[in-house]
């Protein structure tokens, strides 16, 4: 996790992605069959957020353990899951690889055009990673009132 030279210090002096590393350090030494990770990027920049997500990517397939990630950025479930399973008001619209997740696909999410990942791309996504899936993530994406 790259935080051994913080091993003494208070939480409060962490970074926000420090203090994220922690907790999925915390929750991996559980030994658990499912992570459940509540925006674990949420007012991380950007570069600190792709770094906590690969680590949790990274680590979760070398143990084998099942997530489930809410996410608010699109991007994220595009570059961090091997498929992605888009709900809109608690049904299932889309069921695909994430570069298959285009504009046709986020309009039928969101309901309303978006070209790349817009405004409307941004509210929210969440990923599930099953074990039974050789170690793959499986992205969710609601819209308004759907989340797994």
């Amino acid at each position: 996790m790259g935080l051994l030279h913080k091993a003494d210090e208070r939480t409060e002096a962490l970074s926000g992605g420090q203090m994220q590393r922690v907790g999925i350090a915390r929750a991996l030494a559980q030994q658990p069959k499912v992570i459940l990770a509540d925006e674990p990027v949420a007012s991380l920049d950007p570069k600190t957020a792709a770094s906590v997500l690969q680590y949790l990517r990274d680590a979760t397939r070398e143990l084998g353990i099942a997530v489930v990630c809410n996410l608010h950025q699109v991007e994220y479930a595009r570059e961090f899951s091997d498929r992605v399973v888009g709900l809109s008001q608690g049904r299932m619209v889309f069921d695909g690889l994430p570069q298959e997740l285009d504009g046709e696909a986020l309009q039928a999410i969101y309901h309303q055009p978006v070209d790349g990942f817009g405004s409307a791309a941004a509210s929210a996504s969440a990923s599930i990673r099953a074990a039974d899936h050789g170690g793959q993530w499986l992205k969710t994406s609601p819209a308004s009132a759907g989340v797994l």
